[in-house]
């Protein structure tokens, strides 16, 4: 009788043993497909997927004289170049920094600021009310909104595997690399455009346009505010 206890266990034990090799085994395989499948996933799809693109540039406006109108960023806020989502991007406003408000859109949603000329060859930008907090406002003036600014044209996509970008916003396209050339006008967002080659800080990619705006073809938009695709061809545009 004792023999027989033994012999069950014994065979219990083995049984165990095997069922949990078995768990192991099974566990261990699922994550090697796992692992090989995210490695063939990357291979095939990594041409595919967009660059990250660098951050947008900080607006610093100059700090607000004594008793003037102002506002603070509640939020990080893009500084546009109009009163409206159809104008171009200055650059981003950084939450909790303060600016001297100017004037205000016909429908009091957008305030308009004083930027560095850097920025703005004028010195004024918008940013929208929504994420702002804005103080001794009474006496500031209505200002009629800008002219919206020309599109420009876009050419033929590119053939298939050469680089290209899709703009992320309303975008300026310059003439060279940089906010200080001019602008051509500015292209909607999901603009695709055939890229030729990045600026030497890699801020700004050159791509390709009609002649009849620039003569040479080419023209220049802040990486910022498109993402990038089948770029690992693209070296610095001269």
């Amino acid at each position: 009788m004792s023999e027989e206890t033994q012999g069950t266990n014994g065979n219990q034990g083995s049984s165990t043993g095997r069922t949990v090799l078995i768990v192991v085994l099974i566990v261990l395989g699922a994550i090697i497909v796992l692992f090989v499948g995210a490695l063939i996933g990357n291979a095939l799809g990594g041409g595919n997927e967009s660059e990250t693109a660098p951050e947008a540039p900080t607006v610093a406006p100059p700090e607000p004289p004594a008793d003037s109108a102002y506002l603070v960023a509640t939020a990080n806020v893009n500084v546009r170049s109009g009163p409206g989502l159809d104008y171009p991007i200055y650059g981003v406003m950084p939450q909790g920094e303060e600016a001297e408000i100017i004037g205000v859109s016909s429908d009091y949603s957008w305030w308009q600021i004083k930027i560095p000329t850097g920025y703005s060859p004028d010195g004024t930008g918008w940013v929208s009310a929504d994420y702002t907090t804005a103080y001794n406002t009474d006496n500031v003036p209505v200002v009629g909104a800008p002219p919206a600014p020309p599109t420009v044209p876009t050419t033929a996509p590119p053939p298939s595997g050469e680089p290209y970008v899709v703009t992320t916003d309303v975008v300026n396209v310059r003439s060279g690399p940089g906010n200080q050339y001019d602008s051509y006008g500015v292209v909607p967002l999901g603009t695709t455009f055939p890229a030729l080659g990045l600026s030497e800080d890699g801020k700004w990619v050159a791509v390709t346009i009609p002649t009849s705006v620039a003569p040479d073809g080419v023209g220049w938009v802040n990486t910022a505010y498109v993402d990038l695709f089948d770029a690992s061809s693209l070296g610095t545009y001269q």
